[in-house]
């Protein structure tokens, strides 16, 4: 009997133990401290996608964290007070969250989102969005014939030639809000009768022959054609692309020799269609003309 009593004795004074020693454990605050803290989830505002590797920052302790690839980050076993996040990410603009965290005893959710620079379609659709580093903007890089609105870098890309002003004929921007307007030109070949266009000049329809260096530059100077009177002789290098490397003659079909504009040691530079070769001639010497703009 007197086992048995001291027996029952053992196991009441265990449990005392086990319950005392329970009760003493923990950070005073009712519950451990690595317990205690803030997490949360980071999202595109304009998509809800997760954002990963943004940086987290805890103001105003100065802690940071990055969110992993479902968008979630923690701080834990941090302090009780009050705490404020900063969630920045390159592309991103940077979110300074006023929203006031109170942490004591447990862990606490705060979810934030941040937006894309480029997430819009601020360039339009001729335009590429380039995130700044420097701060919370972009640059538009616009396509050829397209330009910033406002003459701002992150002006939308637009073209006033949209909105088709030239008619029938070909309209060239100059500026976002600036355009001309000019005769459709086909391309140049053996039986052009017109201005023509090839590799990106404008060639007089026809060609002039017979005239010394001088007669030529003002013969172009002088030309109004196709509507234009912008004319001039060709530089050698510009008079070089009508060449047809490989056959005889120009892409007019032409065999003669030309003047250039461009000057050398005894006069001026020809270029003889025939053979693809240039020469330097004195400026006394008749060659055919063709006239050129761009």
């Amino acid at each position: 009997m007197k086992k048995s009593i001291i027996s029952m004795l053992l196991v009441f004074a265990a449990l005392a133990f086990l319950v005392s020693c329970g009760g003493s454990e923990g950070s005073g605050d009712g519950e451990a401290s690595d317990s205690r803290g803030i997490y949360g989830h980071v999202t595109d505002y304009d998509t809800g996608d997760d954002v990963a590797n943004a940086n987290v920052q805890l103001r105003p302790s100065g802690e940071t964290a990055l969110t992993g690839s479902d968008g979630m980050f923690e701080f834990r076993n941090i302090n009780p007070g009050d705490y404020s996040l900063t969630v920045s990410k390159a592309g991103y603009r940077d979110l300074i969250d006023d929203y006031v965290i109170t942490v004591e005893n447990k862990m606490v959710r705060r979810d934030v989102q941040i937006a894309n620079k480029c997430a819009k379609n601020h360039c339009g659709t001729h335009g590429t969005c380039e995130a700044r580093t420097v701060d919370d903007n972009y640059n538009c890089i616009c396509d050829d014939g397209y330009f910033n609105e406002g003459y701002m870098s992150s002006g939308k890309c637009v073209s006033p030639c949209d909105s088709n002003p030239c008619g029938n004929e070909v309209c060239i921007a100059t500026e976002y809000d600036e355009y001309e307007c000019g005769a459709v030109f086909p391309e140049c070949g053996a039986s052009n009768k017109t201005p023509c266009k090839y590799d990106g000049y404008i060639w007089s329809a026809r060609a002039r022959q017979d005239l010394d260096w001088n007669s030529a530059m003002t013969y172009c100077d002088e030309l109004s054609e196709g509507g234009y009177s912008d004319w001039s002789l060709p530089s050698a290098d510009v008079l070089d692309t009508l060449n047809r490397y490989g056959a005889s003659g120009n892409i007019f079909g032409e065999d003669d020799g030309y003047w250039s504009s461009s000057s050398c040691d005894q006069g001026a530079i020809s270029l003889y269609f025939y053979n693809h070769g240039q020469d330097c001639d004195a400026v006394t010497e008749s060659y055919s003309v063709r006239c050129v703009r761009w």
